[in-house]
């Protein structure tokens, strides 16, 4: 091979290399990214159960519910996460029969657990994005 080709060769190496990411790849979500939609398990749905009182206060500020009233059900049926200085947890949430609520709460390295967000009139079929 003449000078050229070689350094073409090695371009082209480096660059599928970059490209591809680290053998074997990875499901982990890279520090700041969001991962990839889980199903729900019992480790985040007692996590997520302990904002349930501020989800429903967000429904009755939102019209969603009366003030004092409590959802039907809150059951994680989904969930994605992303590592910052702790983690954010997106999760789609049945709240009553064929009702569903996005919330996103952030969890603390020390442990405390934060309702950031919430996002109303979700379907089953919705896929969790970013918010």
């Amino acid at each position: 091979m003449n000078r050229l080709s070689t350094l073409s060769f090695l371009f082209l190496v480096m660059v599928g290399v970059v490209t591809a990411g680290p053998l074997g790849g990875s499901s982990e979500p890279k520090a700041g990214g969001v991962g990839e939609e889980n199903p729900g398990d019992p480790e985040t749905q007692l996590l997520l159960q302990g904002v349930k009182g501020e989800v429903e206060a967000n429904l009755a500020t939102h019209g969603k519910l009366n003030a004092g009233e409590h959802v039907s059900d809150f059951t994680v049926v989904s969930y994605s996460t992303q590592v910052v200085a702790g983690k954010n947890y997106f999760a789609k949430v049945r709240i009553a029969p064929s009702e569903y609520v996005h919330i996103r709460v952030y969890n603390h390295w020390s442990g405390t657990v934060e309702l950031t967000d919430v996002q109303v009139d979700k379907r089953l079929d919705e896929p969790i994005n970013y918010f």
